[in-house]
């Protein structure tokens, strides 16, 4: 069966068209999204190293699972084995 709507080399769909200018779109709004995610979470250098920082982190982290473990315990959701 033969082509009802030929296109000529170079040519583009109208439906080619709109999912191109879809994508382009999405990916422009996706760019911003980084670049204000950036700005937002951007390193603090003018106080502790990255290490330093992560390691305090790690610790908070550990501390508060310890005592939500605590917690679960003495409420007698958690047992331990």
């Amino acid at each position: 069966m033969q082509s009802l709507c030929k296109l000529k080399p170079g040519e583009k769909s109208v439906v080619q068209e709109l999912l191109e200018e879809r994508r382009a779109e999405r990916d422009k709004e996706a760019r911003e999204e980084i670049h204000s995610m950036r700005g937002r979470y951007k390193f603090n250098t003018g106080g502790k190293s990255f290490v330093e920082w992560m390691a305090d982190l790690n610790r908070e982290e550990k501390e508060l699972e310890a005592a939500k473990l605590a917690r679960m315990t003495r409420a007698g959701l958690f047992q331990k084995r």
